[in-house]
């Protein structure tokens, strides 16, 4: 019951969205970084590949830390909606009551 009250919310269901998008930035730059070699020059010549795949490396680096910490607070934003759905959706309870807590 409380899954089919969260999916009609439409803050739980982009609060997921986001959740999901992180997940899969963190996978996405995860593999990025493991599959660099650290070889991106070849003997001394810069090409314009080798700076893109430096480049992108660099980025890599830099999404993890801060895609972990919006997919996590999204997620407790989920809980959070769940938690109040779940409360103000028992029968006999006060849903004004609820919501103005």
């Amino acid at each position: 019951m409380t899954v089919v009250r969260l999916l009609r919310n439409p803050a739980a269901v982009a609060l997921a969205a986001i959740v999901v998008g992180a997940v899969i930035m963190d996978v996405w730059a995860v593999r990025v970084v493991v599959s660099d070699t650290g070889q991106v020059w070849n003997g001394g010549q810069v090409t314009e590949e080798a700076l893109a795949a430096f480049r992108l490396v660099q980025f890599a680096n830099a999404v993890p830390e801060p895609a972990t910490l919006v997919g996590v607070l999204a997620l407790l934003g989920v809980i959070v909606i769940g938690a109040v759905t779940n409360r103000a959706g028992r029968p006999g309870a006060d849903v004004s009551a609820a919501r103005a807590r």
